[in-house]
């Protein structure tokens, strides 16, 4: 994998996903096997989070997640998870709003994931 289309910190998950056994199609075309299916991602939630990630970049600075606790991740998770459910009992709800505030909600859960599993791989360090 070519490091420069990668940010370093992603290169250890895509390594991990990568068995070291190659396989060969019905082609002959080899490739690594992979251990997971990440095509079970769905890319409908994958782009919109990005733009939103982007946009919030753009405010917050890059990879400023990174510098939250997960207790504070999950509080925000929390504020946009009502803000999602007061917006979704309003019966002139506001789609935009809904699909705003779930992503939100999406995004602060991966981060205080991502958040949570760094700090156990440095409590094992």
């Amino acid at each position: 994998m070519n490091d420069i289309l990668l940010d370093k910190p992603i290169r250890p998950l895509i390594m991990a996903i990568m068995d070291e056994v190659m396989e060969i199609n019905g082609n002959g075309g080899k490739a690594h096997r992979l251990e997971y299916d990440p095509t079970e991602i769905p890319i409908e939630v994958l782009i919109p989070l990005a733009k939103l990630l982007t946009v919030e970049a753009g405010s917050h600075g890059h990879r400023n997640w990174e510098k939250l606790t997960v207790q504070e991740h999950m509080k925000h998770l929390y504020v946009h998870f009502l803000e999602f459910e007061s917006s979704a009992l309003d019966p002139a709800h506001n789609v935009e709003k809904l699909d705003y505030e779930l992503l939100r909600v999406v995004a602060r859960a991966m981060f205080a994931y991502a958040t949570f599993m760094q700090n156990v791989k440095c409590k094992e360090c």
